[in-house]
């Protein structure tokens, strides 16, 4: 760009923000869009800054901008470029509330931009599709056909090779788009598309409920159909039928299937609302009634569910007591919405006795008065959305915007440009814009020549293309002769014209990888590191990989028996799809499993097969990490329904360790989780599972905490495997023998397991001073596996033992069937379910000091329960289920702590004054009262 040009493109620029400026203050949402568009171009062309300007790209594209962060002064700046560029980028306002229309744009496969993502994809918008990889801090995806060929792998992603494959292939399958595309008359139906429906209610031919539609707007000769389908968990679509009256509406309808008979889903439609209105109404406590539609039987009588329809329409699940029936009306209240990427689940209760307000009726004729719409209503909205849709023309101007933006988006991995740059070829394509497409593309191509180079890969020959400058053509040669050529004279006639400074540089190194590719013993320099100084005069040093292809990655030269690699925790390898089951037990703890009951060994977590972090957002911990930022309150309640703890939101590589240590005690038993250790590795970009060998047991692999169904695995070579009969009993005779505690844990581990009595021999009880058989049902281990909670068959209650106060254990023959609680102990060995005291107690060092020497699970405290306030001083404030070891440890060190306030501190200072009272007479009258 001439510098005339530059001045003209900078008064343009200046021209767009006071325009801009204008039109924020009289809120016109489509010029607004239209106007900055326009800016961004120009910004991408001028900035000489790293702003994100595709973010706002995407945002201003989906929602109303409020203000587009500068002002009138910055302007009279001249030439104030960087500063727009900043204050757009980083300090623009929209209202997420106001959305524009969903962006679609179908041509030579289609473009779709909602709630600020832009979606690529190689198929037209309303045919499935698989995200292949994502950029742009995750508001752009590149989408394909669910085809194997165009599937480009996790490991993969910043790879030049694989990714330079599959352009061409999402090229070619666009082009196939184009030619298939349906070419219907605008007042036929597209399959694809949304409609507005009438809605009727019949029975068909089995006298089962069914709903018929017709399309507002459209001449069709057929009766359409309703899909049958799960709406919100537990309710169908055919459940609406008894609601449906004359002239009911609903807009938005998909068409799913345009083959006679025609058939749409208002599923997306209805879940939108459901979720609208369940949310209004949790937030607002509002008591209606609702309607029995049918039950749902669990595999055990606690997951037995209710399924209702609320006054207002939406479906919704509830425990079953048992006491009603269908069609009966009750009143309840909406729990919570829990929000999952498929069907919503939408839970209710029955309310307080006390509730004030006038339940909502349940009155059948509105019911879904508030989802349909009548017919006026209905034409007058699809008025509205014919005079948006006729922004088609300005769509392909936005799209060639957005190219341009995406392809001057400056980006600190060479890799993360290329891929880019290809986005910006796709959506040329989309548009039809051949020429600028093969420029992008010839771009694009130069930069995979490049990144080759850096990857030590041959490099190919590029095609003769006018996009591309004679420096640029020169550079190319020379990487593809890079290692090849032994010819000097070839190789010097290939640097001729390199006159500048940095190509002086490119030229003398690469004569020189060339000559001690030749003479070896005459050159000190290696190739390799010619080739990383080559590499980084073009700027692509960052994704320099050395010798990788012949030894490894960052972690390890591929799998070996000591070492296993997976991309993540969530997402299934053979599927792509989120399964902590299948991913996370079935990938990773496999592993962990087979490593302890062979050597020990490593599981990196984050990593592709040759052991390089995965830096994507789209794939490895990143992708892990934002699927949970997504969907951890369902994984959370789940969790915590079986551990009976809630567990930590993986919101870093941290946090991420501490749930997989969760995910330890969900699927090991306690007695093997002290053979492994998890960490985020040194660079914090991968996750560290070191795993010790199994002394004492053969580790199991089980579904879930209850022990009941477990399964064992072994390490053998590269690969993890079942383990046979033959295997285990080889395993047992390494096996180490075990102190008397640790067989005590073993052997209850396993009479828990098959639920036997077990009779404690010679126990020695510090309450009752007496040594006696105690005839026992146990329950769980506690307070790591130091202490056992058991049923007390002689007392008749539920009571604690210490193992180390046992001399021996018997199991029974006898089993039982009653279901007993947990016990859970508290950090003073303390357990007992009824009770419950908060404890706050401010504490020196040397108080904390004795706190975690005596008392071992001190240790694994959260910090919400254990933190520092002072350099000096430390908090412990929790829940306990006695006071007496409390009140001993406080009397042992009272001139360390403090109790501070809590509802039952009052108490904590009852016990220990009764105590002093009692023990202080003793002293005086020198006897025990």
């Amino acid at each position: 760009m001439s510098e005339i040009e530059k001045q003209r493109l900078t008064k343009a620029t200046m021209l767009a923000a006071f325009v801009i400026i204008l039109l924020c203050k009289i809120r016109s949402r489509t010029e607004i869009r239209n106007k900055t568009m326009l800016l961004l171009e120009y910004l991408s062309y001028l900035q000489s800054g790293n702003h994100n300007l595709f973010d706002v790209a995407a945002k201003v594209c989906s929602y109303s901008m409020r203000n587009p962060g500068f002002t009138l002064s910055h302007l009279e700046i001249p030439n104030n470029i960087d500063i727009i560029a900043y204050n757009l980028s980083g300090h623009s306002c929209f209202d997420m509330e106001d959305k524009l229309p969903q962006f679609v744009y179908d041509q030579a496969g289609s473009v779709t931009i909602k709630d600020g993502l832009v979606s690529l994809s190689s198929a037209p918008s309303w045919e499935s599709r698989i995200k292949s990889f994502s950029g742009c801090d995750g508001h752009l995806e590149v989408c394909t056909r669910n085809a194997r060929d165009e599937k480009i792998k996790a490991s993969e992603i910043d790879e030049v090779e694989p990714l330079g494959n599959f352009a061409r292939v999402f090229l070619l399958s666009q082009e196939k788009s184009a030619r298939t595309r349906q070419s219907g008359k605008a007042d036929e139906l597209e399959q694809g598309k949304k409609y507005t429906v009438k809605l009727v209610s019949t029975r068909d031919e089995n006298d089962n409920p069914v709903l018929e539609c017709t399309p507002l707007g459209v001449e069709c000769q057929e009766q359409c159909l309703i899909k049958s389908e799960e709406l919100v968990k537990g309710l169908r679509t055919e459940d609406l039928t008894d609601y449906i009256f004359d002239e009911d509406y609903v807009e938005d309808a998909d068409l799913v299937d345009a083959a006679a008979p025609p058939l749409f889903s208002i599923k997306e439609s209805y879940v939108k609302y459901a979720k609208a209105r369940a949310n209004r109404d949790c937030a607002d406590r509002r008591v209606y009634q609702a309607k029995v539609i049918r039950f749902f039987k669990g595999r055990t009588e606690d997951k037995d569910r209710v399924i209702l329809l609320s006054d207002k329409g939406y479906g919704g699940l509830m425990v079953d007591d048992h006491t009603l029936q269908k069609g009966q009306v009750v009143t309840v209240y909406t729990q919570n919405v829990i929000r999952t990427t498929g069907t919503p689940f939408i839970n209710m209760a029955r309310p307080a006795f006390d509730y004030s307000e006038i339940p909502g009726k349940f009155e059948a004729e509105g019911v879904l008065f508030d989802f349909v719409m009548n017919r006026q209503t209905a034409l007058l909205r699809l008025d509205k959305k014919k005079e948006e849709g006729r922004e088609t023309g300005s769509y392909k101007e936005i799209l060639r915007q957005l190219a341009v933006i995406l392809a001057h988006t400056k980006e600190k991995r060479s890799v993360v440009k290329y891929r880019n740059m290809l986005c910006s070829a796709f959506i040329f394509n989309i548009i039809g814009n051949e020429n600028r497409r093969d420029q992008s593309f010839c771009r694009a191509e130069y930069l995979n020549r490049c990144l080759r180079a850096a990857e030590g890969i041959k490099v190919p020959p590029i095609p003769d293309n006018p996009a591309l400058t004679g420096r640029e053509k020169r550079i190319a040669g020379i990487l593809a002769s890079l290692g090849e050529t032994k010819d000097i004279c070839k190789a010097a006639s290939l640097i001729q014209g390199m006159d500048s400074g940095a190509d002086q540089e490119i030229a003398r190194l690469f004569m020189a990888h060339t000559l001690s590719g030749i003479n070896r013993d005459d050159l000190n320099a290696s190739q390799e590191s010619l080739r990383r100084k080559i590499c980084e005069q073009l700027g692509v040093g960052d994704h320099f990989k050395g010798d990788i292809r012949k030894g490894g990655g960052k972690y390890g030269k591929g799998e070996l028996e000591s070492v296993e690699f997976k991309s993540s925790y969530v997402f299934y390898n053979k599927d792509g799809k989120p399964d902590l089951f299948k991913q996370g037990r079935g990938q990773v703890l496999e592993a962990v499993c087979g490593f302890m009951n062979k050597d020990g060994g490593t599981v990196y977590v984050g990593v592709n097969d040759s052991g390089d972090p995965l830096v994507s957002e789209s794939y490895g911990l990143n992708a892990d990490l934002a699927w949970f930022r997504s969907n951890f309150s369902t994984v959370n309640n789940q969790r915590s329904r079986l551990l009976g703890h809630n567990v930590p939101m993986p919101e870093n590589l941290d946090s991420y360790c501490r749930f997989l240590n969760s995910e330890l005690e969900l699927y090991f038993k306690p007695t093997v989780r002290g053979c492994v250790s998890i960490s985020p590795t040194e660079d914090m970009d991968a996750i560290r599972i070191t795993v010790k060998p199994s002394e004492y047991e053969i580790a199991k692999l089980y579904t879930d905490n209850t022990w009941q169904e477990g399964c064992v695995y072994v390490r053998e070579g590269e690969e993890t495997r079942p383990m046979t009969r033959h295997d285990q009993e080889q395993r047992l005779m390494k096996l180490r023998s075990v102190g008397k505690v640790e067989q005590f844990i073993l052997i209850l581990t396993e009479a828990i397991d098959r639920k036997r009595k077990v009779t404690l021999k010679n126990y020695a009880s510090s309450n009752s001073n007496i040594v006696q058989d105690r005839f026992v049902v146990p329950i769980n281990l506690v307070y790591n596996n130091e202490n056992l909670w058991a049923y007390d068959i002689g007392k008749k209650e539920c009571r604690e033992f210490r193992l180390s106060r046992i001399e021996d254990i018997v199991v029974e023959d006898s089993t039982y069937s009653h279901a007993y609680v947990k016990g859970e102990a508290d950090v003073f060995r303390w357990v007992n379910p009824d009770v419950n005291y908060h404890i706050r107690l401010k504490m020196s060092i040397s108080a904390l000091n004795n706190l975690r020497e005596e008392y071992s699970n001190a240790k694994n405290l959260p910090e919400s329960e254990l933190y520092q306030i002072s350099k000096e001083r430390w908090i412990l404030d929790t829940y306990l289920h006695g006071l007496g070891a409390v009140r001993r440890f406080y009397l042992g060190l009272a001139d360390q702590i403090e109790i501070l306030d809590t509802e039952d501190s009052d108490e904590l200072k009852k016990s220990i004054n009764e105590f002093i009272g009692k023990n202080l007479l003793s002293l005086r009258t020198g006897s025990k009262s």
